[in-house]
């Protein structure tokens, strides 16, 4: 069923939605498809959606990881990161979310 009533997703760190604009439309004028935000988006293909937002996803997923990695380079010192208790924090994160049972 397609989402006619805009977008539902939930911003999970508020004030970022400029910026992972700016990030789709970029991505999309390096995909060859200048002006993204001022288009219809339906004359473009799902093939096409789904470029944009997969190449987003990646790129989002590395600057997680380069993140957890300063992170954890700063926190490490003497000791190594735990990686158990860092999962077992996520999963309760999601679970608290609803997004796991």
């Amino acid at each position: 069923m397609a989402n006619r009533g805009g977008n539902r997703n939930k911003l999970v760190v508020p004030g970022t939605e400029n910026l992972l604009n700016k990030m789709k439309n970029e991505i999309a004028a390096e995909l060859g498809i200048p002006n993204y935000d001022q288009i219809d988006k339906g004359d473009l293909p799902a093939r096409v959606h789904g470029a944009i937002g997969g190449t987003m996803t990646k790129r989002l997923i590395e600057l997680g990881q380069q993140a957890l990695a300063n992170q954890s380079n700063l926190n490490l010192g003497n000791s190594q990161l735990d990686l158990d208790q860092y999962k077992q924090d996520m999963v309760q994160d999601l679970q608290d979310q609803g997004s796991i049972h």
